[in-house]
């Protein structure tokens, strides 16, 4: 399945989809701060839509790549919070957190406690080719 993403530049519009994605997530609990879940994202992606005349070039691709990581990045932190703000836990946080924090009984209290402070730093990148598409 292809999934198109948007990056903008300045005033252009560039739209990339999918060739191939992978993600994972990591809870950190550190003994000092707030709890949180690191996401990474790698999308390999193919340029499909310029809104420029603007010639495509390897170092305006990587331009694509980072401004697309970025709105990427923000657009599913901004998800990932709302799910947290809901209260519930469709992705199954915590049953990975009571997995990997074994405790007999205590691991879903300490759990709750951590849920609602629980923030999140997604790292995106996005790689993408050229298709020698046609304006």
């Amino acid at each position: 399945m292809r999934t198109n993403f948007p990056a903008h530049i300045g005033s252009g519009m560039y739209q990339y989809y999918t060739e191939s994605s992978s993600s994972g997530y990591k809870i950190v609990v550190p003994r000092e701060g707030d709890p949180y879940i690191r996401y990474t994202i790698r999308i390999r992606a193919i340029l499909e839509e310029n809104s420029t005349e603007e010639m495509i070039t390897h170092q305006m691709l990587k331009k694509i790549g980072v401004a697309g990581a970025a709105e990427l990045s923000g657009a599913v932190k901004a998800l990932l919070v709302k799910i947290r703000e809901s209260g519930m836990d469709p992705m199954g946080w915590g049953l990975h957190y009571g997995a990997r924090h074994w405790n007999n009984g205590t691991e879903m209290t300490v759990w709750k406690s951590l849920y609602p402070r629980l923030d999140f730093q997604v790292n995106a990148k996005v790689d993408v080719k050229y298709s020698g598409m046609i304006k």
